[in-house]
């Protein structure tokens, strides 16, 4: 996910308008963080505007971003914003991507189909650095038979 949303900001097709804004109340704090840094969310590809209050809407969202999840990824937006007061924009939407990559990706006891899996691991064969997250956590491990039978309590057969 982070390579894909990488590149997708990398080729400008970072936006795209919802058809019906999202409406957010936001603290205080938050309200004047995103109208402060406007151009961190609309580089990602948020469009937002006031709405009376602490309350804003939200326009356009990023292009590889799904509506269900705006509002769960603009709050990890806001986190990446609190976090990082004091690094550069191009630092501060490196974090960001890395937060919406983690936010929309496959979670943990989430089904999936056969082609969705072959799918997947398809796309991570041919993504670059695939051995870990943009985090740093492994994507795969890899056991040799001895520490397989070891899970399976079948040492020693």
């Amino acid at each position: 996910r982070y390579e894909e949303i990488k590149r997708t900001f990398t080729e400008k097709k970072a936006s795209q308008e919802l058809l019906y804004p999202l409406s957010l109340v936001l603290t205080s704090d938050q309200y004047d963080d995103v109208f402060a840094h406007q151009d961190f969310f609309h580089s990602l590809g948020f469009e937002i505007e006031p709405f009376g209050g602490t309350t804003i809407l939200i326009r356009s969202i990023p292009a590889m971003l799904s509506p269900e999840a705006t509002q769960q990824a603009f709050e990890a937006c806001l986190d990446t914003l609190e976090t990082g007061k004091n690094v550069s924009l191009s630092d501060l939407i490196d974090e960001a991507i890395k937060q919406l990559a983690c936010k929309t990706a496959v979670k943990a006891h989430e089904r999936l189909s056969e082609p969705e899996v072959r799918g997947l691991l398809h796309t991570l064969s041919h993504t670059p650095n695939a051995t870990s997250c943009p985090h740093g956590r492994p994507t795969f491990l890899r056991l040799n038979k001895k520490e397989l039978e070891k899970l399976f309590k079948r040492t020693g057969f």
